[in-house]
């Protein structure tokens, strides 16, 4: 959670990620946010665009639902289940804000088109000792698409490197991983800076400079049997490229929204 990619890699906070995802997986080394606050970019990776207030503020599900189809309506579409695991969630499709909980970081509540499989299928995530995640691995049963959320305790510094820790190595302990069946994307919603504001537009072009747009530029972490240890990527990416990368990988089509033309993942990461 708002973080900028110079505030993650190599930094001391962050021995897990840096250490063992960095070296042992693939880093996007030019990956970009597309605005502030956090709402926007949840929606941009789940839907390819934003409308209303979203636009530019965290409204609540009930002020700015979002009518466009998304990943998750795909995902049914296709005869499949998807999982939103909301760490701190009160319960299923919760919409109320709490110390650690904020509806904006748990996005199928802002889609009506899916409120009733969110009443099921977006659930709190758990611990790594029990809870909806930890059943579902240890069960072989994980969905087609999952979403995982951390909770404010959890979203950044070292408990959130422990908190990547603790759930990655055992999702990749499942034999559904080194099969070639799994893929994990560890990113951030958003960075920070001083060119920081709502509405910003950092998903195009003019924005790459990152030292120039350091709110933009983000952290995307790639992990996946067919991923070379250490491979990295130069290619201008954002949000958009990790929803259309996604959606190749399910099979789904057509992509959403900007994700249209947004650049793939797949060739620089052997996916």
């Amino acid at each position: 959670e708002n973080k900028s990619a110079k505030q993650i890699i190599g930094s001391k906070d962050y021995p897990y990620l840096n250490q063992t995802l960095v070296g042992q997986c693939g880093l996007a080394k030019n990956y970009h946010s597309t605005s502030h606050p956090s709402l926007p970019n949840y929606l941009a990776l789940t839907s390819g665009t934003t409308t209303g207030k979203a636009k530019s503020s965290n409204c609540q599900p009930k002020d700015c639902p979002q009518p466009q189809d998304n990943i998750f309506a795909q995902v049914e579409r296709s005869g499949r289940q998807w999982r939103q695991y909301a760490q701190a969630a009160a319960g299923n499709c919760d919409t109320a804000k709490s110390d650690l909980y904020e509806p904006e970081h748990a996005v199928p509540v802002y889609y009506p088109s899916i409120a009733a499989r969110c009443k099921e299928w977006d659930v709190p995530l758990g611990t790594p000792d029990a809870g909806a995640l930890r059943s579902d691995i240890d069960k072989g049963s994980l969905p087609a698409f999952a979403f995982i959320s951390p909770d404010g305790d959890h979203e950044a510094g070292s408990s959130g490197d422990q908190w990547l820790n603790d759930w990655i190595s055992r999702i990749t302990a499942t034999p559904d991983y080194p099969s070639g069946n799994t893929a994990i994307f560890v990113t951030w919603d958003e960075g920070a800076g001083d060119d920081e504001k709502n509405g910003e537009t950092c998903a195009d072009t003019a924005h790459a400079d990152t030292s120039k747009y350091a709110s933009c530029w983000v952290p995307l972490v790639v992990i996946s049997p067919s991923t070379k240890p250490g491979a990295t990527s130069s290619t201008f990416l954002t949000h958009y490229s990790l929803l259309a990368t996604t959606e190749d990988l399910l099979g789904l089509s057509p992509h959403l929204g900007e994700a249209a033309t947004a650049p793939s993942l797949r060739n620089d990461f052997g996916l």
